[in-house]
């Protein structure tokens, strides 16, 4: 009977350890391994998503550092105009707002990049925990935390450079955009350039997200990491846009307002960043799946799931010949070639020739078997009644037991002549003994 494990040992093994452990009961597809995660792994989800939240300090302070000033702007100014109680006259509001938020915008996002070198730390760290989660291995979030920190840190913090740099590029261009048309009236160039202006923006954070993935799963070079996320991100544009919304469910509802915000605050504390890096990681690692890992020698795909293919249907126990069984082997001969044997004080001498013996006899072997696949000899055979039997190949015919002279039957089973020569010879030594 098994031992039951302990809990210590339960916890750091976890299920696929035991006894009763097996393959097919693993998720089935990459949506039963992410509720999964969520299911079994709801504390680390909690302990991950305060670790990033907590090197996500600086990005959180700007941007209530951004609301604040926008709210502070709103009520300073009187955008509702002179109602006659002490307000100056401004003669014309077009663009005011436009303005303030082109200015709070602009000292904003231009601190975005130092702000994101600090966050790279707990990205780094948070994506490498998931996608262990993701491929079904043991995880210690506060170990593996670091463990990515140190493997992963250099791709993600150029990676975030570059984004929160096209970030700000991005906004500013956009909130000028805003003003321009509030101010001299809308046209319709300017508008294509706002409107040109988000679509690269959503197409740049799918392309980070990617970055992200990308680096903790392969090792690329950053010009290479930069391309195959641009590739990626144009190529699966619709799930990219599906599941890129649905990774930052919580933020869209802080968006959105009203009711949504306390809803999406409380999902943004418990899993806001570990449940946008398990819904990312998760899809990311399908796509891998589907256009990359077949084309990376030694990539391993459905890593955390079980896919059963149509031809694994059949048995398990079907078994295919070796090449080792299809090679044909010379029969094993005293005459041909001889192993050096050593003496029982030998010397490096000795041993050199019980080397170039070994040599001869692999050499002997492979024309052997170049001569049997060209055709010049055939390969001896038994007979198959003998190889049913257990009898050894004789040279005569194997009904005549009279004229075989390598082996004789006794009450049904084969013994080599040798074997009753070397009986006679030791009972006549005996008697030898006897009489001296």
């Amino acid at each position: 009977m098994a031992k039951k494990k302990g809990f210590i040992a339960r916890m750091i093994e976890g299920p696929e350890r035991s006894e009763t452990y097996a393959r097919s009961t693993m998720p089935g597809n990459r949506w039963e391994l992410g509720w999964g995660i969520v299911r079994d792994n709801f504390g680390k989800l909690f302990g991950l998503n305060m670790l990033m939240l907590l090197f996500f300090i600086p990005v959180i302070l700007l941007v209530l550092w951004r609301y604040i000033q926008v709210q502070y702007y709103a009520t300073v100014i009187p955008f509702s105009g002179n109602i006659g109680l002490g307000y100056p006259a401004i003669a014309n509001m077009a663009g005011f707002t436009e303005q303030i938020y082109y200015m709070v915008d602009r000292s904003v996002f231009m601190l975005m990049p130092v702000a994101g070198i600090v966050a790279s730390i707990g990205i780094a760290g948070g994506m490498y925990v998931m996608r262990n989660m993701v491929w079904a291995e043991g995880v210690f979030v506060g170990k593996d935390f670091w463990s990515g920190v140190k493997k992963n840190f250099v791709n993600v913090l150029l990676s975030t450079l570059v984004y929160t740099v096209i970030l700000f590029l991005g906004i500013v261009s956009i909130r000028m955009g805003n003003y321009i048309n509030a101010v001299q009236g809308s046209k319709w160039f300017i508008s294509l350039a706002v409107v040109i202006g988000y679509i690269m923006l959503t197409y740049f954070t799918i392309v980070y997200l990617y970055m992200l993935t990308f680096g903790v799963t392969y090792k690329l070079k950053f010009f290479h990491l930069l391309k195959n996320s641009c590739i990626m991100a144009i190529g699966l544009l619709p799930t990219n846009l599906f599941f890129a919304a649905f990774a930052f469910v919580s933020v869209l509802l802080m968006v959105i307002g009203g009711m949504f915000m306390m809803l999406g605050i409380m999902i943004f504390i418990i899993f806001g960043f570990s449940g946008a890096a398990l819904i990312w990681t998760d899809y990311s690692q399908w796509a891998f799946d589907k256009f990359i890992n077949d084309n990376v020698p030694g990539a391993v795909k459905n890593r955390g799931i079980y896919s059963k293919k149509p031809e694994d249907e059949e048995s398990d126990f079907s078994f295919e010949r070796s090449t080792l069984g299809k090679r044909p082997v010379k029969p094993v001969t005293d005459y041909d070639v001889e192993i050096a044997e050593l003496p029982q004080n030998f010397s490096r001498a000795d041993l050199q020739r019980l080397e170039e013996s070994k040599a001869a006899m692999r050499k002997d072997s492979d024309e052997y078997v170049k001569d049997v696949l060209s055709g010049k000899i055939k390969p001896e055979k038994a007979d198959e009644e003998g190889m049913a039997d257990g009898t050894p190949e004789t040279e005569g015919d194997s009904s005549d037991t009279s004229d075989s002279s390598d082996a004789t039957d006794v009450g049904g089973e084969s013994i080599p002549a040798t074997a009753s020569e070397t009986t006679d010879n030791s009972a006549e030594e005996k008697n030898d003994d006897e009489d001296k």
